[in-house]
């Protein structure tokens, strides 16, 4: 978590639009998720295959 959304979600208390916050957590873990289990996945087939 960047340090800019704690300063403002914890210290100052801002305002926090907590949907777009949920909704960007949920985009960058899908991609990690994606990252670790297809693209690895894929890419020890092609190694093996060749």
């Amino acid at each position: 978590m960047p340090a800019g959304l704690i300063v403002n979600i914890v210290i100052w208390n801002r305002d926090v639009d907590y949907p777009r916050l949920i909704l960007g957590g949920v985009i960058i873990l899908f991609s990690l998720w994606f990252n670790e289990h297809w693209v690895k996945k894929h890419t020890m087939r092609t190694q093996h295959s060749g």
